[in-house]
């Protein structure tokens, strides 16, 4: 039977560096031992097929079907193909050395880390497999995707409507009206917040169709809790949970710009998690300070 295939995102280096002996190691002992039983690993600089290397390794990323990134040392073309992996929605593992800084753009994923050491491997072993077992393969997700897909979806809906333009397609018309308001508001915002002057104030306001009636003020503040620690620039102020408009409001303060698609995400799915059904969010309008 043949096996399923695991692309290695890593930093490569020279043979003799330092660098190249530590990621190797890490695939040698810790990674191959886990998953070669179901997996063929796959390394950049072990690939030996004729063709552009480039070509292979955006070729690997598109189609394995697991996909392990180590992210020491924050190597550009490490992160550049681990943004690639998120933008196709596949599941992919994040490990990195321990005293790694990642960036606030992949901070909110989780991350195994890991000790240099003969320990660490066995360690890393250990939560590689737990993390492999709990896998949703099924289940496209990433903060790229997620926007990829409400762009898909509003290219659907407009080739829908002038395919059959009548009056049943009138909650389609009114569908891409919104959304392209919506689109609209976001990217005026990702302007000025970049423009503005900081710190500033803003708000997300996020509508919902349906609520658990269980849900209560304190379960939404730990959802905000977690937010605020996505980017030390994104302060929460205050927040208002009205059931009858099905409406929550986050008043927030900007210290500086901070990364909207990784805070859809956030919210979509801690709130879904939390019993909020059909979410809709304008996330950062800015707030007149008037």
């Amino acid at each position: 039977m043949e096996k399923e295939r695991c692309f290695i995102i890593t930093q490569i280096g020279n043979k003799n560096d330092d660098i190249r002996r530590h990621v190797d190691g890490i695939i040698d002992a810790v990674i191959k031992p886990v998953i070669e039983d179901e997996y063929e690993v796959v390394v950049s600089h072990q690939i030996n097929e004729i063709g552009s290397i480039n070509k292979q390794i955006i070729r690997e990323i598109y189609n394995d079907k697991l996909v392990i990134a180590n992210l020491t040392e924050l190597n550009p073309n490490v992160m550049y193909e681990l943004a690639f992996r998120h933008s196709v929605g596949k599941p992919v593992i994040v490990i990195a050395e321990e005293g790694t800084k990642l960036p606030f753009d992949v901070s909110f994923e989780r991350t195994l880390f890991y000790k240099n050491d003969a320990l660490g491997t066995l360690e890393l072993q250990k939560d590689l497999k737990k993390f492999i077992n709990n896998i949703d393969f099924n289940k496209t997700s990433s903060p790229i995707h997620e926007i990829i897909k409400e762009y898909n979806q509003e290219t659907i809906f407009i080739q829908n409507y002038e395919t059959v333009a009548d009056k049943h397609n009138v909650d389609s018309l009114k569908y891409i009206i919104d959304r392209l308001n919506s689109i609209e508001n976001l990217i005026n915002n990702e302007v000025s917040i970049g423009k503005d002057s900081f710190p500033h104030s803003s708000a997300t306001v996020i509508k919902f169709e349906d609520f658990d009636e269980s849900i209560k003020d304190e379960d939404i503040i730990q959802v905000l809790e977690k937010a605020e620690k996505i980017d030390t620039n994104y302060v929460i102020t205050e927040f208002s949970f009205n059931k009858k408009t099905k409406t929550l409001i986050i008043y927030e303060l900007l210290k500086y710009r901070i990364s909207i698609p990784i805070f859809i995400s956030f919210y979509k799915e801690e709130l879904t998690k939390l019993g909020f059904k059909g979410i809709k969010l304008d996330v950062c309008q800015l707030v007149s300070n008037d």
